[in-house]
C-alpha cells in the first residue's frame, strides 16, 4: 500500500514541475496535451495562483480559438507558435452565456499558455518573445 501511495505521489508532484521560461519570468503549469485535457482546461477553477497557469500542446501549429465558457477567472492568453515565439496575446474575460466570444492569434500556434489576466502586461510579454518549456 506504502508503494502505491508513493508512486502516485511522486506522479502528481512531477506534473507540477512542468514550467514554462519567458525572459526572467517562469510560470510553473499544468500540461494539457490531449483531447479531453484541453477541451477542460481552466474551466470552473476559482483562482489560479501568480506563477502558475495551464500550457496547451498541439502535435502542430494550428489555427487556435480559445473560449472562456465556464471559465470563473479572467486569463491572458499567451499565443506561441513552433518556433517557441509568442505571436500574440489577448486578455478573455470569463463567460457565463451560452454565446462566448472567441480569443484567436494573428497567425497559427502550436501552443497557448492560460496565466492569470494581467500576468503578461505585469511582466512586460510581448510578441516576439522567446518561449523556453521545461516539460
Amino acid at each position: 500500500m506504502k508503494k502505491i501511495f508513493f508512486l502516485a505521489f511522486f506522479l502528481v508532484a512531477c506534473q507540477h514541475l512542468s514550467s514554462v521560461e519567458i525572459g526572467d519570468t517562469r510560470v510553473i503549469v499544468e500540461v494539457a496535451d490531449t483531447e479531453e485535457e484541453r477541451a477542460q482546461g481552466l474551466m470552473r477553477r476559482t483562482s489560479l495562483e501568480e506563477d502558475h497557469g495551464m500550457l496547451f500542446l498541439y502535435p502542430e501549429e494550428r489555427n487556435v480559438a480559445f473560449w472562456m465558457k465556464n471559465t470563473k477567472i479572467p486569463l491572458d492568453l499567451i499565443f506561441i507558435d513552433s518556433n517557441f515565439s509568442i505571436v500574440d496575446i489577448h486578455t478573455a474575460q470569463p463567460c457565463t452565456s451560452e454565446a462566448c466570444v472567441p480569443y484567436s492569434p494573428e497567425k497559427k500556434a502550436q501552443h497557448v499558455l492560460e496565466v492569470n489576466a494581467g500576468f503578461a502586461e505585469r511582466n512586460a510579454l510581448k510578441t516576439g518573445d522567446r518561449v523556453r518549456l521545461f516539460l
